[in-house]
């Protein structure tokens, strides 16, 4: 049951970091490159299928264009395929490597795949002290949990909490680091907060309903993700986190 757990826990942890913020966000305004079609308006997580494909295109045109690449990598992300925004940023910060937006969107691409170690240390050279980014400091937290070092996730968590109050990325986060770490009640406690903001997303509430039915309060975890997924969809997701599974 605990390793079943903590694979969940991790898995969704690296899962946050996707839909979250990436680099500088994920609505990352890209201009127009020369006669490249416009992508300025783009939401990386809402582009179409052709659009993707004229950013790959574009991209396959001028790897080294440092807004192109940043916004391919993003879009890589957003559609899971990990390893290849990893590629992507990587070769990106061979010609930008003091370039912190560079850093940061490879370090979170990091986080992603499972590269804690690495990711914290491209994280760590990412991140000014005296220009403190939420963003990079919530990644951290992640890659600190991620070598179950909770505590030090934490610290990193409330540090960005201080910069972006109630953020609800950055709660869920910190409510994922408490249930890895055993403590069902604060992780509930921190993913309420969460999910009572209004930018709270999916994966919020699908954490929180997590940690409900952990819990053994299967009823209310099916009401917290009932108009997200069908209800076959709902029963199967919260089976998978019932007590003794």
């Amino acid at each position: 049951m605990k390793q079943f757990f903590n694979n969940q826990l991790l898995k969704a942890c690296s899962l946050l970091l996707v839909v979250g913020p990436l680099l500088a966000g994920c609505n990352t305004i890209v201009e127009s490159i020369g006669s490249q079609p416009s992508i300025s308006s783009y939401n990386f997580e809402d582009m179409t299928d052709k659009e993707r494909l004229d950013l790959a295109q574009a991209y396959q045109k001028q790897p080294q264009n440092r807004r192109l690449a940043l916004a391919y990598g993003a879009s890589l992300r957003v559609t899971g395929q990990s390893a290849q925004a990893v590629a992507v940023l990587e070769k990106l910060t061979i010609h930008y490597p003091q370039d912190r937006e560079v850093l940061s969107a490879f370090g979170k691409s990091l986080i992603d795949v499972g590269r804690a170690s690495q990711a914290e240390e491209v994280l760590g050279n990412a991140h000014a002290p005296d220009q403190p980014d939420w963003t990079i400091l919530s990644a951290q937290g992640v890659a600190a949990d991620q070598q179950n070092d909770h505590q030090r996730a934490r610290d990193f968590y409330k540090a960005a909490l201080a910069i972006e109050p109630n953020e609800p990325s950055v709660l869920t986060n910190m409510g994922l680091s408490y249930a890895l770490s055993g403590d069902l009640v604060e992780a509930e406690q921190k993913l309420r907060q969460a999910i009572a903001s209004q930018h709270a997303t999916v994966t919020t509430r699908k954490n929180l309903a997590m940690v409900l039915a952990l819990r053994g309060k299967p009823a209310e975890a099916k009401t917290i993700v009932a108009h997200d997924m069908t209800k076959p969809e709902v029963d199967q997701f919260i089976s998978q986190f019932k007590r003794g599974k």
